[in-house]
Parts: C-alpha cells; structure tokens; sequence
C-alpha cells in the first residue's frame, strides 16, 4: 500500500516549500486547476481546502473517505488495516 498526497490549492512552488517544512515521506501531486498537475482532483474527489482523506485498497477500491483531518482516527483506520502508522 502506498500513501500519496494531492495539493489541490498552491503552485508548484507554494507546494515544494510545504513539503520541504514538514519533510513529506511520500509523493505529492498537483491539482491542475493549481498549476501544473495532470488531473482535476479536486472536482473529481469533491475536495477542498479542508482536505479528503481517501485510502484505496490494493483492488483499486476506495476502502476508506474522510473530509478534513482528524490524525487519531486515521491512525485508527491504518491500525486496523494492519498498517504500522508512524
């Protein structure tokens, strides 16, 4: 399983510093209404700046769908799973 991140708001360059302060471990791709992506993400996920949380299973099925971030009940998610969360 692997986890990746779409930046739907920010320019390529907007989205570099943020990953550069937090140190993302993972992918992250743009939103190409933001600038420089291959996808609409954002219209085709109905998500927004509060962010959506999606885990797709190996099958390609979505498995799990959560606006905004609520970090415990994601680690909670992945846990059940049977995915070790940082």
């Amino acid at each position: 399983m692997a986890l990746l991140a779409v930046n739907i708001l920010d320019t390529p360059k907007e989205a570099q510093r943020v990953i550069d302060k937090y140190h993302l471990p993972y992918p992250v791709g743009l939103d190409s209404k933001a600038g420089g992506g291959k996808a609409d993400v954002g219209s085709r996920y109905h998500a927004d700046a509060g962010g959506l949380n999606i885990l797709i299973g190996p099958d390609g099925k979505i498995v799990w769908l959560e606006a905004g971030l609520n970090e415990k009940h994601l680690r909670c998610v992945l846990e059940r799973m049977g995915i070790p969360a940082l």
